[in-house]
Parts: C-alpha cells; structure tokens; sequence
C-alpha cells in the first residue's frame, strides 16, 4: 500500500510561542480578577499570591514573546514517501515527527532525532496554505502507520 506524497515545509517563522505566552497570560489575569470579583478571594491582602502567580506569568510571557527563534527559520522538514528529514542550513538527518496537537488552524509538532534530540514546532495554516493539507494527510498516515502491525503473507 503506498503512503502520501512527498512533502516539503520551508520553515517561515518563529512559530506561536508569544502569541499562546500572552493569550494564556491574558486568561490568567482574567480569571485572577473574576475571583476577586466574585469573592474567592475576600480580602486584598489575600492577593499577594495571585499578584506574584501573575507577575510571574506576564513576565514568562513577555520573554517567550521576545525571544528569538533563529534555529527553525530556514530549516527544512521534509517527507519523502517513507521517511522524515529535517534539516538546519546544512546537516540534514531522519527524524520522527508526532503531531501533538492538531487545532486544524495551527499544529504543535515534535521532532526527534536518533540521537534522541527533541524539538517543539509551532505551524500556522495561514503560513503555509499550500502544502497544509499535504503535511495534515502525512501526518495522519504516519502515526496510523506507526501503530499498524506488520502485514505478513501467509502461504499455504
């Protein structure tokens, strides 16, 4: 049985780590604000934990908005009908991609090399609209594949 096509993703970006850092920065300050609104937390000297958990919180978010991603802009992750590669600027070597998390618009990838390297890759649809579909289908194939037992002719 033959799998999908080939694929190529030209990485574009710096992936979703800022915008999620700050949205769930955000959600946090919301929720922090409605216990008190609706009393949870009765007394404002009750809110030094909170108002540290926050602070603590919008700083992360500001540093993973800030921070730079020079290691995936440029790289290559590839799918040639049978394996995955994935590249930095020069080196190219087999890795195991997983999606982690699929939200149709973005997706969380895991890559890990053999040597047992790991990494996290944020894609946007909106940034790779022409071979989404193609990378969702390998995907699927690939973990569906993963978890099949070998197909083995019995001859009698």
């Amino acid at each position: 049985m033959g799998g999908p096509p080939a694929v190529t993703v030209a990485m574009a970006g710096g992936g979703l780590d800022g915008p999620i850092a700050m949205g769930m920065a955000f959600t946090l300050a919301l929720s922090l604000v409605g216990l008190f609104a609706g009393g949870a937390i009765p007394s404002p000297a009750d809110l030094l934990y909170p108002f540290l958990l926050l602070v603590v919180s919008i700083s992360l978010a500001v540093f993973c908005a800030t921070r730079a991603r020079p290691k995936t802009h440029g790289a290559v992750l590839r799918w040639d009908g049978h394996n995955w590669f994935w590249s930095h600027q020069n080196d190219e070597g087999v890795c195991a991609v997983h999606s982690v998390m699929d939200l149709q618009v973005c997706m969380l990838l895991r890559l890990r090399t053999p040597e047992g390297a790991c990494e996290w890759i944020w894609l946007r649809r909106k940034d790779y609209v022409k071979c989404w579909q193609a990378l969702r289908r390998v995907l699927i194939f690939d973990a569906i594949s993963a978890h099949d037992p070998p197909l083995v002719a019995h001859r009698e």
